[in-house]
């Protein structure tokens, strides 16, 4: 045995190398000889934690003058000051912005008028922008709207309330007929909702579907589907049958508008997220899983659904329900890959090795032991009531 406090053996004292995960970032990077090159530099700095910082980020766009700076660069500029909170630098940049001759595009305009709200009051820029555009463009608009639920706002419920319907009355109009309208309907529904403006969003959501065109494309309809997912969960934000109805109702009125809107996987989840505190969640979220897949064909079903609802009948007790479920479940799982004699030579795709189905199966697990356990559970039950019947 050693003794205390002799040194050991020399490979013990040898220092550990040091293993890096990624090479570390150059030091210095070379100017910029085009205004394109300039802003993929400042992305690179930006990207690095070591250099990306807005002090850096603005003296390496100080170095270059003479026609390198751009409105793309002024703007990523920008829209980091105000992120930091660094509204002098923001001034700055638009004094020269002003000063090179950069002209403003729609996203200048857009940061412009955050800026303001930053520092100014609402009303103020309000008038300020209501003068200059008639009518307000829809990016304008929704710098209003956001700013309203923007965290630490100073305003009381009558401002917000005057502002809100000041709003309502300027309401920008955007084209339905392009797919790309979805978005911006989908962002004044949801901050709608986050005001708890319900019945405002309903009237906008409704509107903007009854406006589309007699016929919309799968991408379309999945961005259309969006906006009644976010109504139907805040319809649905209390849980029990008085809200479920309710927001079933609404879902198969909203998708009555158009004939090529159809419920997701999503949607099903949503509206069977208020049956789980009810005595009877199995069976009403077994019923509703068969309606929706008679009306609306087999897409509505996926395996979170299906998981969803095998745990709703296992709260229950519904085994045969549960039993269903695994068994529509093992089915859909994609079948062991056999490789044939002739075959056995060749490699294997990356998939075939990894299905990624690992984390369903761990799901399933999970709740075939609780089955187990409610079978148990039933069994002592059963054998109870015969006894005391006997």
């Amino acid at each position: 045995m050693r003794p205390v406090g002799l040194p050991g053996p020399r490979h013990f004292l040898r220092p550990r190398p040091r293993i890096l995960s990624r090479p570390p970032p150059p030091s210095t990077i070379a100017r910029a000889q085009t205004p394109t090159s300039l802003y993929q530099n400042l992305i690179r700095l930006l990207a690095v934690p070591q250099t990306g910082s807005l002090p850096i980020l603005l003296d390496y766009h100080e170095l270059h003058k003479g026609g390198l700076r751009s409105t793309q660069s002024y703007n990523l500029l920008i829209s980091l000051a105000i992120r930091n909170v660094a509204y002098g630098s923001a001034q700055l940049l638009f004094d020269s912005m002003s000063a090179d001759q950069i002209p403003h595009d729609s996203e200048t305009q857009k940061l412009q008028t955050r800026f303001l709200l930053r520092i100014n009051s609402w009303e103020a820029v309000w008038d300020r922008v209501k003068a200059a555009h008639n009518p307000i463009p829809l990016d304008l608009w929704l710098e209003f709207l956001k700013d309203m639920k923007r965290p630490g706002t100073s305003a009381t419920s009558s401002a917000q309330e005057t502002r809100f319907r000041m709003l309502m009355l300027h309401l920008p109009t955007f084209s339905s007929d392009i797919r790309d309208s979805a978005h911006p309907a989908l962002v004044i529904v949801r901050s709608m909702l986050l005001m708890d403006k319900h019945d405002a969003a309903m009237t906008l959501a409704t509107r903007y579907l009854r406006s589309l065109p007699h016929h919309i494309d799968e991408k379309w309809v999945g961005h259309c589907m969006l906006i009644i997912n976010a109504l139907i969960a805040h319809e649905a934000r209390k849980r029990g049958l008085r809200d479920f109805y309710p927001a079933r109702r609404k879902l198969n009125e909203m998708l009555a508008i158009h004939p090529n809107l159809y419920p997701s996987p999503k949607t099903l989840m949503v509206l069977l997220s208020t049956v789980r505190q009810t005595q009877k969640c199995g069976t009403i979220a077994w019923h509703t899983l068969i309606k929706f897949k008679t009306r609306w064909g087999p897409n509505v079903e996926d395996e979170n659904v299906r998981h969803r609802v095998a745990e709703y009948a296992l709260i229950e007790g519904r085994l045969d329900i549960y039993r269903r479920l695994r068994a529509a479940e093992e089915a859909s799982l994609p079948p062991d890959p056999t490789v044939n004699q002739g075959e056995f030579l060749m490699r294997r795709t990356y998939r075939e090795y990894f299905p990624q189905d690992g984390r369903h199966r761990e799901r399933w697990k999970r709740l075939e032991a609780k089955a187990m356990t409610v079978s148990l559970r039933l069994q002592k039950k059963k054998k109870y009531v015969n006894t005391t019947t006997n």
